[in-house]
């Protein structure tokens, strides 16, 4: 589980997939294209590998449980 303090974190080229699930508040998600999709609570969004862009926790912080798959080579 992961406490996300208010901010945006910086996404580049993924070397896995990574599944987030929200618990409370809500997280923006804005890939390299400048599409934006908002994921609040009880919603989930799996970046795949390679994945770039931007998340934008909200002001009011959020709490999330991360997964992460790194395929075998």
């Amino acid at each position: 589980m992961w406490e996300a303090q208010p901010g945006q974190l910086a996404f580049a080229d993924l070397g896995y997939d990574e599944m987030i699930y929200v618990l409370e508040g809500n997280m923006t998600f804005v890939n390299r294209d400048g599409n934006a999709q908002i994921y609040g609570a009880g919603k989930a969004v799996v970046l795949p590998s390679g994945w770039s862009g931007t998340g934008v926790v909200s002001t009011n912080g959020a709490r999330v449980l991360l997964f992460w798959y790194r395929h075998a080579n």
